[in-house]
């Protein structure tokens, strides 16, 4: 007869039905934490994204200020040279390259940014195939068991 210590120190098989059960509610929790890590990474991204924005849209102030200034400068100094006419139209002209050349740069660090949780994408992949291998080794065993 065995002792009740030696009987209660070993688990008793646990059917595959019931160990399927279990890396189903692993799972699942599992993608609710992804989730909630993936929603966290996209606020955190976007938060950064803003921030980006915000110093192109001041810098965009301040550099309109100075090429006010700039303008009236040059336009006083060219007018004396060229003519009034001619003064604005080379300014008007410079001013609207910089323009130019300014967006193009905010666009371009702009699209750098992503929004889209790359780590948390990759962490799920990762976690599916861990439980796919998971579910292959448990029906591995199932069907050594039934053979």
């Amino acid at each position: 007869m065995p002792e009740p210590a030696e009987a209660s120190s070993e688990a008793p098989p646990r059917s595959i039905a019931e160990t399927l059960t279990e890396v189903a509610a692993d799972a699942s929790s599992l993608m609710r934490a992804e989730m909630t890590l993936a929603g966290i990474e996209t606020r955190d991204n976007a938060s950064a994204l803003g921030g980006a924005v915000a110093r192109i849209a001041l810098g965009a102030v301040f550099i309109a200020l100075a090429i006010t200034f700039l303008t009236v400068a040059g336009v006083v100094a060219l007018a004396s040279l060229l003519g009034l006419l001619w003064a604005l139209l080379i300014i008007a002209g410079t001013v609207a390259v910089l323009g130019f050349i300014l967006i193009a740069a905010g666009q371009s660090a702009a699209r750098k940014q992503r929004l889209l949780p790359v780590q948390a994408i990759a962490r799920i992949a990762s976690d599916i195939d861990s439980l796919q291998a998971r579910a292959e080794s448990i029906r591995r065993k199932g069907s050594h068991t039934d053979g």
